[in-house]
């Protein structure tokens, strides 16, 4: 459960936008984990998720 979450936010602390209509059941289950692991999960993700702040205005800036 663990593993496979970490798997998935990979991707997603890269820019990469999950479509929560196209792939329901995934969604579903990763805001399950979420839930359950609060508030290690949101610890451990701190950065990464930072770092897709960041990487995701400096996108839209460059676009500008």
């Amino acid at each position: 459960m663990i593993l496979g979450i970490c798997e998935l936010m990979q991707p997603i602390a890269a820019g990469y936008d999950f479509n929560n209509e196209k792939y329901p059941r995934v969604f579903n289950w990763m805001q399950r984990v979420k839930n359950e692991t609060q508030p290690y999960f949101d610890q451990a993700h701190l950065f990464p998720m930072k770092m897709r702040a960041t990487l995701l205005q400096t996108n839209r800036q460059s676009k500008l």
